[in-house]
């Protein structure tokens, strides 16, 4: 079953209407409908976490197709988030630390963190520009979703031509002048250079979040 046959076999053993979860979580039934109708997996990360949690499953069992029917179950059988000192968060896709790459959308796979750690998804990097910062490439780097960050502080940014679609994703050290975006790279690589933009004038740059911590591909490093 894909997430959507999935979300309605659940809401059925549940007694629960799709109009009524769409209320309880506060998202529009039409919005919703029409997502189902295209099978849709570009579902806003806040709507699909809220989800899960509302019909007790994790976020893993919802992404993963299955052939498998869902006749009766136990919420707790099929929750995977047991350890109540973890929580997992979306590994959501591959970004650039170096030059730019098209970003991902779909999660790629669930991660576990601790349950105090403040990060809300996971990123994983391509490119050598942050490697000053202890980022390299392979790495994973966990975010804090928010739409601001401080001067200086290292974000997750996505740049766009006046496209959205052609949006593209990468991780820099950030600073913002008026209307001037600088993203700036951490690397012990020359090539990389610091990237000026100037809002207004066909480029966009929105910010996805700021960067909190980072676990090594490479062990011990």
């Amino acid at each position: 079953m894909n997430m959507y046959e999935k979300i309605n076999a659940l809401l059925k053993a549940k007694g629960v209407t799709k109009k009524s979860m769409c209320a309880d979580i506060g998202i529009s039934y039409n919005t919703y409908m029409s997502m189902a109708g295209r099978k849709s997996k570009n579902i806003a990360l806040q709507t699909f976490q809220d989800i899960a949690a509302y019909l007790g499953v994790s976020g893993e069992y919802l992404i993963h197709d299955t052939s498998s029917e869902i006749t009766s179950y136990k919420y707790t059988s099929i929750k995977k988030y047991d350890n109540p000192s973890s929580k997992h968060v979306p590994l959501v896709g591959r970004i650039a630390a170096g030059h730019p790459i098209t970003a991902i959308k779909d999660i790629e796979d669930w991660v576990i963190i601790d349950e105090y750690d403040d990060a809300d998804f996971a990123l994983r990097v391509k490119g050598d520009s942050m490697t000053k910062v202890g980022i390299y490439d392979g790495d994973l780097i966990y975010v804090k979703s928010q739409p601001t960050v401080n001067n200086g502080e290292i974000a997750v940014v996505l740049v766009d031509d006046g496209f959205p679609d052609s949006s593209e994703a990468t991780c820099k050290r950030y600073y913002r002048f008026g209307k001037t975006v600088l993203l700036k790279p951490e690397s012990y690589n020359p090539d990389h250079k610091e990237q000026e933009i100037m809002l207004g004038s066909g480029k966009n740059v929105h910010v996805q979040g700021k960067v909190v911590f980072l676990k090594s591909y490479v062990e011990g490093r």
